[in-house]
């Protein structure tokens, strides 16, 4: 009896352990892969792209997208356009392409360094202006010349089309409806008109430059924001009543195949660009802002995060209180920076990891203190620093070792060239005149003793003015 008794108890306790024991399924994992599902709405300068994905739920997709070129097999080295982050499938327009050309699309996706991508597929962009094309540039310079051009219905102008001229007051354009059928330019530059919108190009997806100017009646540019293409030159200037850039928000790139520049000159009304912020891509050029005296800040440029410039000037915009919208530029060795007549800006941080510039210079901005956002520069071309009233300190320069020339004029809080220390070249002009309170010229001793300074020594007009020798001779500051 007890012998029987111990089996049933062993078979009891063995089949307790095997429920302990049972293992939960094994997750089934795959190989992540992206799709193409279809391409439809295909026009003259775009298509929309379906887009599947599969992937594993601990995948970390970080990027994902389409490419695109007229070569087979794009890759993220070609055109593209971001779908964003994460699993699932997504839908994404391709715009600013070339009427009747072929192309090859592949989607992809990012998961850590790897970028794996979908099979190829083509599709042709249809050619709605292929019988209706002016070929050539024109310009109209008057009403009547509007309407004559206007009443041949062109949907392209495989040049550029002016409308509007600087040099006659006598006729100007008060109406483009007319031109309402006109899709693509390769130059847009609309002058000296007095129309207040631009709502009857509408129909336009593309062009290579906007310029305007001298629109005196201009309260909007909305018409333009149908344009998608990548562009190289924004232009606007000397308007009175424009308040935005809205009708550019359909811009997402500046084309790295040209020397992009932005120059927004002289707009009373103007209170903020965010028309830009569309923009992610900008590969070389130049911008110019100035005279906008409503401007708070330069937000709009703040979702740029591939660019290299080279000249940039901020001047003169009485309400800017910040240039942050620049903290995402990559600022090459060459770049020259200006800043003057900013009078509320209070910090230029955005320069805080740059190492090397062509030039920096900082003029007439009272909300400045100090240099502490160039405390990592170590090369700059030439640097000149003039009629700063508040700035008390240099010292954050220490890092510098070279410059090519150095202007310290008209500052009237500055006592000393403390920062200058470790700078042991400079290849032009060192002139410092002007500083009511500057006496102390010691950090400049290396540079003068160990005669790193080949070019012209200007000192004059300060509360203390040593000559070199007097420098050599220990006599630096009074």
């Amino acid at each position: 009896m007890k012998k029987i008794l111990g089996i049933v108890l062993a078979l009891f306790l063995a089949a307790c352990g095997g429920d302990d024991e049972t293992q939960p399924p094994q997750e089934t994992t795959i190989d992540p892969s992206t799709s193409i599902v279809d391409i439809i709405n295909i026009t003259d300068f775009g298509a929309e792209v379906s887009v599947a994905l599969l992937a594993n739920e601990n995948d970390l997709i970080t990027e994902k997208g389409v490419v695109w070129s007229t070569n087979t097999n794009p890759t993220i080295e070609d055109s593209i356009v971001s779908g964003g982050s994460g699993n699932g499938g997504f839908n994404v327009t391709i715009t600013g392409l070339e009427s009747g050309t072929q192309y090859n699309v592949r989607s992809f996706i990012t998961i850590g360094e790897s970028t794996i991508y979908s099979s190829s597929m083509s599709f042709s962009t249809t050619n709605s202006c292929f019988s209706n094309v002016f070929e050539g540039s024109i310009r109209l310079e008057t009403q009547t010349e509007v309407e004559a051009f206007g009443a041949i219905g062109y949907c392209k102008v495989s040049g550029g089309l002016q409308i509007g001229t600087l040099f006659n007051d006598d006729e100007r354009i008060t109406d483009i409806s007319t031109l309402s059928s006109i899709k693509e330019v390769r130059f847009l530059t609309i002058n000296n008109t007095l129309l207040n919108n631009l709502n009857s190009l509408q129909n336009l997806v593309k062009t290579e430059i906007v310029s305007m100017s001298d629109n005196v009646n201009m309260l909007n540019i909305d018409g333009l924001s149908n344009v998608t293409s990548p562009i190289y030159k924004i232009r606007i200037t000397n308007h009175s009543l424009l308040q935005n850039l809205d009708g550019l928000s359909g811009l997402v790139s500046m084309d790295a195949n040209y020397a992009g520049s932005l120059m927004i000159f002289n707009n009373a009304s103007l209170e903020n660009i965010d028309g830009l912020l569309g923009i992610t891509r900008w590969s070389y050029g130049g911008i110019r802002i100035k005279l906008n005296p409503l401007l708070t800040n330069l937000d709009g440029l703040s979702n740029i995060n591939e660019i290299e410039v080279v000249d940039i000037s901020i001047e003169s915009n009485n309400s800017l209180s910040n240039i942050d919208g620049l903290s995402n530029f990559a600022f090459r060795e060459d770049t020259n920076f200006g800043i003057r007549n900013n009078p509320l800006l209070n910090n230029i941080d955005v320069f805080s990891n740059v190492t090397s510039l062509g030039g920096f210079y900082m003029e007439e901005s009272p909300g400045i203190e100090n240099l502490n956002a160039l405390s990592n520069l170590s090369s700059l071309g030439s640097l000149i620093i003039e009629e700063n009233e508040s700035l008390n300190s240099i010292s954050d320069l220490a890092n510098l070792d070279s410059l090519g020339s150095l202007y310290i004029r008209g500052n009237s809080s500055l006592q000393n060239l403390n920062g200058l220390e470790n700078l042991s070249t400079i290849d032009l002009s060192f002139l410092v005149r002007n500083n009511n309170l500057l006496l102390d010229f010691c950090a400049i001793t290396t540079l003068i003793v160990g005669g790193g300074l080949n070019g012209e020594y200007i000192v004059s007009n300060n509360a203390y003015n040593p000559t070199q020798q007097d420098i050599i001779d220990g006599n630096c500051s009074q």
